[in-house]
C-alpha cells in the first residue's frame, strides 16, 4: 500500500487550504502534517481515513494498492500434473505423489 496523502496535503498547503478548522476536524497536529508533507514520516491508516472523511472523499483516493500477485502453477515431479503450490518449495501435487516418488527412488 502506498499513500497518496503527501502530494494531496502538499497541494492543499500550497493553496492555503489547511486551516485551524482542518487540524481540529482531522485531529492531527500541524507539526505531524508538516512531517508527512516533507517525508519525515509516513501517514497511518487512521490519519488517511480522517483526512478523507474531512474532505468527503473515499479513502481509496488517498491509497494506492499494489496489484495482486498472479497464481503460478507448477508441474508435479512425479505424475506431471499441474497444481497450485501452497509454498515455494513444493515439488509434488500431494503427499501421495511425494511418497510414491520417494519409494520409486529407493
Amino acid at each position: 500500500m502506498v499513500s497518496k496523502l503527501r502530494p494531496f496535503l502538499a497541494e492543499k498547503a500550497q493553496n492555503n487550504e489547511l486551516s485551524e478548522d482542518f487540524y481540529n476536524g482531522v485531529g492531527i497536529s500541524s507539526q505531524r502534517i508538516e512531517a508527512i508533507i516533507f517525508g519525515r514520516c509516513g501517514a497511518t491508516i487512521r490519519e488517511i481515513n480522517n483526512v478523507a472523511k474531512y474532505y468527503n472523499i473515499p479513502s481509496s483516493d488517498l491509497i494506492e494498492r499494489e496489484a495482486p500477485k498472479l497464481i503460478e502453477t507448477k508441474t508435479c515431479e512425479h505424475c506431471q500434473e499441474e497444481f497450485i503450490p501452497t509454498n515455494a518449495r513444493q515439488e509434488y501435487c500431494s503427499n501421495k505423489c511425494r511418497n510414491r516418488a520417494f519409494r520409486a527412488n529407493k
